[in-house]
């Protein structure tokens, strides 16, 4: 099945970190349940629960996303592959995985222009705000990027990065993202609500 770009959803994407095994993916979607989409990212539990949660995500959602592994993301019709700095050339996944719709995670403009002339579909860029997973390693790029970024890229932008409040969700939307990605507030039914909501305002 071919994906086309224009289901690449606006608002809150959830992203699954380092999942343990499929009851944890299990409880975890229910807790990102309020997300547009999801994505599933360096999973630690054997590959057949891998699969078995990414199939979960597939038929609960409109939109699920792997970040780097595109054979899973293949094998289970998800939507989209995102790569990392450690992932394959964009060209080499467009060439193999011709279905899939192409993301990026970027960290600046530099890398924002590469990838939309590689033919990304849509980009994560960030930390916009400081986080513990990229403390000591990438600084807060700020919302003064993000907005310039947002107005100079042709491309879907999604902003990521210590958005754990309907303040910065707002925040990020007024500076023209199209939607923001979470971590640790995925975890959180009630967060995930309260971000979700404010997405919507």
């Amino acid at each position: 099945m071919m994906h086309q770009a224009s289901s690449i959803p606006k608002g809150i994407w959830a992203i699954c970190s380092d999942l343990e095994g499929f009851a944890e993916g299990q409880a975890w979607l229910t807790t990102a349940a309020p997300a547009a989409a999801v994505t599933l990212r360096r999973p630690r539990c054997e590959p057949r629960e891998s699969l078995q949660v990414l199939r979960a995500m597939v038929a609960q959602k409109s939109f699920v996303a792997v970040h780097g592994m595109a054979d899973y993301a293949q094998a289970t019709e998800a939507h989209a592959v995102i790569a990392g700095f450690r992932s394959l050339p964009l060209a080499v996944y467009k060439k193999r995985f011709p279905s899939l719709l192409l993301g990026k995670s970027t960290h600046s403009e530099e890398e924002v222009q590469t990838a939309v002339r590689d033919g990304a579909n849509f980009l994560i860029f960030g930390p916009i705000w400081d986080t513990p997973e990229k403390q000591g390693f990438l600084k807060a790029r700020g919302l003064e990027r993000l907005e310039s970024l947002c107005a100079n890229t042709k491309v879907p932008v999604i902003a990521i990065g210590g958005i754990q409040s309907a303040e910065r969700v707002a925040a990020c939307k007024a500076a023209g993202a199209y939607g923001v990605a979470v971590l640790r507030a995925a975890k959180n039914l009630v967060t995930m609500t309260e971000l979700s909501r404010a997405w919507d305002r």
